[in-house]
């Protein structure tokens, strides 16, 4: 049931909203019973566009696909050690911006694509240190810097035109640790605008209790939105935020838990953990400790999409074994009109409208990037 609440003080706490949304002066929630969730129309999920095939040879991502919005139906793709594919809303063809390389005028690892200006673009290398790079309209390095991280885990990224830093801040003993993100002015800021600021449970304590993680440890999702403000999820309640660019909360949908943390989550993270810690000085206690850090339940949302028009999509968090996970659509005013299933594989990199732009593997194998498409 909807309810209006006036706003408090400024929220507290890595795409979107073109238009008016509901009165920026009140907060409209939404609740969501298990009973009701269930009763949402079933959304169909058709195919639409087919972006590219990878058959491991061409530019098409094979493993880890990103996209990103960068102008009027106007979007990128890449995978980080291939180039990065420039493509329009329904179209079937696209075009490949530069050379991955180490010659002259050839960009590295890519992290994050913008464009910068009608005709130029700008990207983050990823090395040994951070590097802006600027290009060309056809994708030729014109311009490198070196950028200045701050302490703590960082990572940068952009979102629409919007340069993001996330940061996971490092442990003290009056604050413990909190994960931020923050807009930046460019990206020689090294502050910005904090959007996102919230605590890391398991990193509040003693310094010497930290040294061991949860074995399944909870994250904020978020997405950012077209005019610089967020939606976001963090909890083991399905709690989604709209902000606006003020970090002032416009709309929240509050729904039910997510899934319980079953025995075999926590022997199948702990196999995967005791795999990549081999070298590590873990002993067996440490982990029966990671075990008893971790909730007893997962976070409600597992992943958070965002339209330019201001349609929201959110993953819920599947109970394991996985046979499907179930999204939500959101409307721009905040509430849930729908639910549909993907297959667990799935990954959504952008939605536009009622469309989204997935990457996943086919029947046939070979991965592929397509523009599904949902209808009542």
């Amino acid at each position: 049931m909807r309810a209006l609440a006036c706003t408090a003080a400024a929220l507290t706490l890595f795409a979107c909203n073109s238009g008016d949304v509901v009165d920026r002066g009140e907060l409209a929630v939404d609740t969501l019973s298990s009973a009701e969730l269930a009763a949402l129309p079933l959304l169909t999920v058709s195919e639409a566009t087919l972006f590219c095939t990878a058959d491991g040879y061409d530019d098409c991502p094979l493993n880890s696909a990103y996209a990103n919005h960068v102008g009027d139906n106007q979007f990128v793709v890449w995978e980080p050690l291939k180039r990065i594919l420039t493509n329009r809303t329904g179209d079937t063809t696209y075009h490949r911006l530069g050379n991955v390389g180490t010659a002259e005028g050839q960009y590295g690892v890519v992290g994050a694509v913008r464009k910068s200006g009608s005709d130029q673009w700008e990207i983050i290398e990823i090395g040994p240190q951070l590097v802006r790079v600027k290009l060309d309209s056809e994708g030729y390095v014109t311009e490198r810097d070196t950028l200045v991280i701050p302490a703590g885990q960082v990572s940068l990224g952009f979102i629409y035109q919007y340069a993001l830093m996330q940061r996971i801040s490092d442990w003290t003993p009056e604050r413990g640790g909190e994960f931020t993100v923050s807009r930046l002015e460019n990206l020689a800021d090294t502050v910005g605008r904090v959007l996102l600021r919230t605590p890391i449970p398991w990193m509040q304590g003693t310094a010497d209790s930290l040294l061991i993680p949860p074995l399944i440890a909870n994250f904020p999702a978020y997405a950012v939105a077209r005019d610089g403000g967020l939606v976001w999820s963090a909890g083991m309640n399905l709690t989604i935020e709209r902000t606006d660019e003020r970090g002032q909360p416009i709309w929240r949908l509050h729904g039910p838990t997510g899934p319980a943390v079953l025995a075999q989550d926590l022997d199948r993270r702990e196999a995967e953990v005791r795999e990549a810690a081999r070298l590590t000085a873990f002993q067996d206690e440490d982990y029966l400790l990671m075990r008893a850090k971790t909730d007893s339940l997962h976070p409600a949302v597992a992943v958070v999409v965002a339209s330019p028009t201001g349609e929201v999509f959110a993953a819920l968090t599947p109970q394991t074994p996985v046979d499907s996970v179930q999204w939500l659509r959101i409307n721009r005013n905040g509430v849930a009109e729908g639910r549909f299933f993907l297959r667990p594989m799935t990954r959504v990199l952008l939605a536009s409208g009622d469309s989204l732009l997935v990457h996943r593997a086919t029947e046939s194998d070979p991965w592929e990037v397509r523009w599904l498409k949902l209808a009542k």
